[in-house]
């Protein structure tokens, strides 16, 4: 269950009578409707974060893509935030406009632009989040980029375990424990589902997914994601050994502390540190305090720990949560 708009909702009911009379039963009050909803929905440029937009802008040669006129302008903050992540991982850096001796004497004066580095324009043939491509250039460095290719597709697509109704709550948390070791916490449960996933027939891995209470579409869009990525590793010739194709190298025999290691390479903001009260943790990037999320399999509240969404609900969560070493964070 989602909040919509007004607009929406107007927008979606249209579809009843399309082809057909039709009906709509809206399951709220008509106050709820016309005091609690907004009246249309926030645009897409203000919700989500722009590095990897203002990646691709700068990649054709717009040096100040925060300078765009735009329909919806995404808030200062925004746009900020995401300058900032490009320049964390190393995509992006500042120089001065270059300005002649005439326009000089015209009044105009040198402004501050945005430059491509080399490690930029190797991220921008990724399709994924600038942070996540940073990981994989770190992982090729740290010689378990097929590993980290599995963990990155997986984290592009929806989530992979299934909140199951109240009554097999018990039954999902007894199959999802076997895919849970303490060292290397959520990544490296995901990657043990994935695996298992594999080993499966493709006949049966539907109702596999249903007893371990896991979500086969999410699984079958991370391994289309991972062959798409695997492809442009090998166009890059960042891995002798095949990683696509029907005889895939998936790096199964890693050690998972090196992929940890990268994805601290491409995440250096979201590193968290247990607080003094040996609970909560502080946020590297705005030192914000939260806990780790109940779904989590990481429960014995390690000292430092790298996560994937910081979300805000009835308390501040960190949710797809490793442990992870001091000395890996540059």
């Amino acid at each position: 269950v989602v909040v919509t708009s007004q607009q929406s909702v107007r927008q979606r009911a249209g579809r009843a009578g399309r082809e057909r009379p039709g009906d709509v039963y809206h399951l709220y009050t008509y106050n709820s409707f016309m005091e609690e909803l907004p009246v249309s929905s926030t645009p897409e440029m203000q919700r989500v974060d722009l590095s990897g937009t203002y990646l691709t802008l700068l990649a054709c040669g717009i040096a100040q893509p925060f300078k765009l006129r735009l329909l919806s302008p995404p808030s200062v903050a925004s746009q900020r935030h995401s300058l900032r992540t490009l320049i964390e991982v190393g995509a992006i850096r500042n120089t001065m406009s270059s300005v002649t001796k005439a326009e000089y004497a015209a009044g105009a004066r040198p402004e501050p632009e945005l430059r491509l580095t080399p490690m930029g324009r190797r991220l921008v043939s990724f399709p994924l989040d600038p942070r996540l491509s940073r990981s994989l250039v770190a992982a090729h460095q740290l010689n378990c980029l097929a590993m980290t290719l599995s963990i990155a597709a997986l984290l592009s697509v929806g989530p992979v375990f299934v909140t199951p109704p109240t009554s097999e709550r018990d039954d999902a948390q007894a199959q999802w424990k076997r895919f849970v070791l303490t060292e290397d916490g959520d990544h490296g449960a995901l990657l043990r589902v994935y695996k298992q996933w594999l080993g499966e027939t493709r006949k049966s891995r539907r109702d596999w997914c249903k007893r371990m209470f896991v979500s086969n579409r999410s699984l079958e869009g991370a391994d289309r994601v991972r062959n798409q990525l695997a492809g442009i590793v090998e166009g890059h010739n960042m891995m002798p050994r095949c990683l696509s194709g029907e005889e895939r190298d998936y790096g199964w025999d890693t050690d998972t502390q090196l992929v940890l290691q990268a994805m601290c390479t491409g995440y250096k903001a979201n590193i968290a540190r247990k607080t003094d009260d040996g609970r909560t943790y502080r946020t590297a990037r705005g030192n914000q305090t939260a806990v780790i999320h109940p779904s989590s399999c990481v429960t014995d509240q390690p000292a430092v720990v790298i996560y994937q969404e910081f979300v805000h609900t009835t308390r501040t969560y960190l949710r797809c949560v490793a442990p992870v070493k001091q000395q890996w964070i540059v």
